[in-house]
């Protein structure tokens, strides 16, 4: 960590300390299936969704952000 980002975090830290704390979990399986299949103009194979699901970790950013280019998509079908 460099040093400015090292006092920012330091200074932020100080800023926030006592405010409540919310804790996000990410998304089950199941949802962020459904997430992902929203978004997706086009037929994936359940396999190459699963592969998706599991390396966004639940992540809503991360399910919106992956299927952007469907040849990228393709790619993990083989073709």
């Amino acid at each position: 960590m460099s040093t400015s980002v090292s006092a920012l975090a330091s200074t932020s830290a100080g800023l926030l300390a006592g405010l409540p704390e919310l804790q996000v979990d990410g998304l089950c399986d199941d949802d962020a299936r459904a997430l992902l299949d929203s978004v997706l103009p086009w037929p994936v194979h359940p396999r190459v969704r699963d592969v998706i699901v599991a390396e966004a970790r639940g992540d809503p950013p991360a399910l919106l952000e992956l299927p952007r280019d469907e040849s990228d998509i393709r790619k993990g079908q083989g073709a």
